[in-house]
């Protein structure tokens, strides 16, 4: 019921939190270019940068969580955002569990995915290998990250799914093998 609206909030946060970095962005190179060296001033500037990207990067964390959330529950943007913050803060061992995982499956896939591709293109490919490589490289490079990315949400959306079920059915719907993974008790455990 609210998925479009949802989705549109959350894009729309995102941008207005990417936005003052952008201009202190630019600010920062109009000053470079105006040869202000200013230690203070190049202090000031990296740390108000540091704390602009630091607060981005929470921002699309938690939107992210909130459009699976809203996705699950069915809740507006600020109510699944406030929901998946109290997921987040109660479970916050099998998040970095599922964050760790993620990462190890981008990771391998972004390395091995590309290396054979890149391997199997110096069997077919006799002249001119080093520019097939790269266009090969390049491009499963884009392809097995975009792929990964839909894995990656999904692994999301069952952790969001696997502690929904768990702070309201007390965990009776999770497969044993994901309550065993997440280190939560399932029903056939109880």
């Amino acid at each position: 019921r609210y998925d479009l609206g949802t989705l549109a909030f959350g894009s729309f946060l995102i941008a207005v939190v990417t936005m003052p970095r952008l201009v202190l962005e630019y600010v920062d190179r109009q000053l470079k270019s105006a040869a202000q060296d200013d230690p203070v001033v190049r202090l000031v500037m990296r740390a108000t940068k540091c704390c602009l990207w630091c607060f981005e990067r929470c921002i699309k964390f938690l939107t992210e969580y909130a459009i699976i959330n809203n996705a699950v529950t069915g809740k507006a943007f600020c109510s699944a955002a406030r929901a998946s913050f109290a997921l987040i803060a109660k479970y916050p061992v099998q998040l970095a569990l599922n964050n760790f995982m993620t990462g190890i499956l981008i990771l391998v896939s972004c390395c091995c995915v590309p290396g054979v591709l890149v391997s199997l293109s110096y069997l077919f490919v006799e002249d001119g290998w080093g520019i097939v490589a790269a266009f090969v490289l390049a491009l499963s490079m884009g392809v097995t990250r975009i792929s990964v990315g839909v894995f990656e949400v999904a692994a999301s959306t069952i952790f969001v799914c696997a502690m929904h079920d768990n702070e309201c059915f007390g965990g009776q719907h999770a497969p044993p093998a994901i309550a065993a993974a997440m280190g939560l008790k399932s029903a056939a455990q109880a």
